[in-house]
C-alpha cells in the first residue's frame, strides 16, 4: 500500500483510512473531532475518532506543537473506548484521547501512523 495514496481525493491517504476503518473508495467527512478543556497549568485537548479494532498504540503516536512546523510526540495521552461497532463488515472503536498540553495561544494535534 502506498502511505500517501488518497484513491478517492478527500484528503486522507489510504493508508490513514484503514486506521481509521473508513473507505479509501468512497469520500470521508473528516473522521477527528477535537475539543479543548482548560485545566489548571495546562489544557487537555479532546480527540474523538473511529479506530479499526485491533490497532491501538504504538502503532500510532499522537504528536502536538504550538505551530504546524514542529511537531513533538506526546506521551501525555489517555485512550478510553465509547463503543465498538461494525460498519460494512469492519469492525471499529469510538476513541476519546485526552491529550495533556501546556496552555499557549495555539496548539496543535496529529495522528502520525507509518504502517
Amino acid at each position: 500500500m502506498d502511505p500517501k495514496l488518497d484513491s478517492e481525493g478527500d484528503g486522507l491517504s489510504d493508508s490513514i483510512e484503514y486506521l481509521f476503518g473508513t473507505s479509501p473508495t468512497a469520500f470521508t467527512a473528516q473522521p477527528l473531532r477535537l475539543t479543548s478543556l482548560p485545566t489548571a497549568g495546562d489544557a487537555t485537548l479532546h480527540l474523538s475518532f473511529s479506530r479499526r479494532a485491533g490497532i491501538t498504540r504504538p502503532a500510532y503516536t499522537y504528536q502536538t506543537g504550538g505551530d504546524l512546523l514542529q511537531w513533538n510526540t506526546n506521551e501525555n495521552v489517555t485512550e478510553i473506548v465509547l463503543s465498538s461497532q461494525i460498519t460494512d463488515g469492519v469492525a471499529t472503536e469510538t476513541i476519546d484521547a485526552a491529550i495533556l498540553v501546556p496552555k499557549a495561544d495555539a496548539n496543535f494535534v496529529r495522528i502520525l501512523w507509518q504502517p
